[in-house]
């Protein structure tokens, strides 16, 4: 009897080291998880709600596809765009729309070398060229800080004229005003077949205004800066197009589109995206990603962590039931035999918790480059805390209710 009660205690001895390492692994994994989680959401939630410096609600993009004109003119291709474009505008529920051959923001646009008319700085200036008809300012709200915007009538003869953004006034102007400044991009002068250029593209361009700064080089980066000129200087075969609506983005577009197949048959409308649907998808698509991976992966994670606390406590309540209910009998208090229930499962929460932490705070250049979110943010680190300490509390207090609940005389006749 004596070699046989050795054994269960060596098996128990050995069955105990195991659970504890295990409960300890678990609740590691799950805080490190937990920590992941919380970063790649404040990611998430920063990039959210950065200011985009434009009204992308009720709002879309749509590519459209040009009847085939055998070798048209520089004339008759901007005829045409501003046709289609008139026609839209024209459709019930169209706010207005805007011909945005290059320009679609947070998206990086046409980034060219630039040069400015009496600077001799020797520095190298870059800007994104964006292409736009005057109602681009309309469609997507972009404020204008000083100065104006170039008008149909400038925009229909590709008057060389531009409008900066503050990125720009700041960077290259030193925060002096520009208007009456010259700027030019020799990148303008393109060769490309079925592209078709006004006169002299890459001649100079007077800067007659100034807008806001509107994200244009991703979600996560800073504005750039930018020249806005009429997009009539390079015509693609095809017309982007940038609409406000007044109702619902799905409604209106079947409506334009039915109108734009009233103005010519061949007309085909392709590549529709609502803006807000397109940067919750796109621009923001990576972050929400990565987030919700971790979110998933974390909830799998706790939820298997409160399994195996439930199970060990319990299986700690059914081996000690004898000892619970002597305990009880000779005056112990319900406290104490829930504190003896999980005493040592609460020892591995607590340590496994703190290797995860530690673990999360080695691993945070990883999730910087990965996920662009911090683990050694204070606040996430302890509600990633009280959230495995709740339910860690949970999964423990159910299976130690049950062990104060013991009747101490049926536990003394329990075998």
């Amino acid at each position: 009897m004596a070699q046989s009660a050795s054994n269960r205690l060596d098996g128990s001895s050995g069955g105990s080291r195991t659970r504890s390492a295990l409960i300890l692994s678990q609740v590691a994994l799950t805080t490190l998880l937990l920590t992941c989680a919380g970063a790649a959401i404040r990611a998430f939630l920063v990039i959210y709600h950065t200011p985009l410096g434009y009204d992308p609600d009720h709002a879309m993009a749509v590519n459209v596809t040009l009847p085939r004109v055998e070798k048209p003119t520089w004339q008759q291709r901007a005829n045409q765009m501003e046709f289609v474009r008139q026609a839209v505008e024209r459709t019930p529920g169209v706010a207005s729309a805007s011909v945005s051959t290059t320009y679609l923001p947070p998206f990086p646009a046409f980034d060219a070398p630039i040069e400015i008319l009496g600077d001799p700085g020797t520095q190298q200036r870059t800007a994104s060229l964006d292409l736009v008809s005057p109602q681009e300012l309309q469609v997507l709200r972009l404020p204008l800080l000083s100065g104006r915007m170039f008008t149909e009538a400038e925009t229909a003869r590709a008057a060389h004229l531009a409008v900066v953004n503050q990125a720009m006034v700041g960077q290259y102007f030193g925060g002096r005003n520009p208007i009456g400044h010259s700027v030019r991009s020799p990148a303008l002068k393109l060769n490309i077949p079925n592209l078709i250029s006004t006169e002299n593209p890459d001649g100079y361009l007077e800067i007659i205004g100034v807008v806001g700064n509107a994200l244009n080089e991703g979600a996560d980066h800073p504005t750039i800066p930018a020249v806005f000129l009429p997009y009539t200087f390079v015509l693609p075969p095809n017309l982007f197009l940038v609409v406000r609506t007044l109702a619902n983005t799905d409604v209106v577009y079947e409506a334009m589109r039915r109108q734009m197949r009233t103005v010519n048959a061949e007309i085909v409308v392709h590549d529709v995206h609502d803006l807000t649907w397109f940067l919750w998808t796109q621009a923001w698509g990576k972050e929400r990603f990565i987030a919700s991976l971790f979110v998933g992966f974390a909830l799998l994670a706790l939820a298997l962590a409160a399994t195996g606390l439930y199970s060990v406590v319990s299986y700690t309540v059914a081996q000690r039931t004898r000892e619970f209910g002597i305990r009880m009998a000779m005056g112990a208090q319900r406290g104490d035999v829930m504190h003896l229930a999980f005493r040592s499962t609460a020892l591995m929460v607590f340590l496994g918790a703190a290797l995860g932490i530690a673990v999360s705070l080695a691993i945070n250049r990883a999730m910087v480059l990965w996920a662009s979110g911090s683990s050694h943010d204070p606040q996430m680190l302890v509600g990633a805390l009280l959230v495995l300490m709740l339910v860690a509390g949970i999964a423990c207090t159910l299976p130690a209710l049950r062990a104060a609940s013991i009747d101490p005389a049926r536990a003394l006749r329990q075998e």
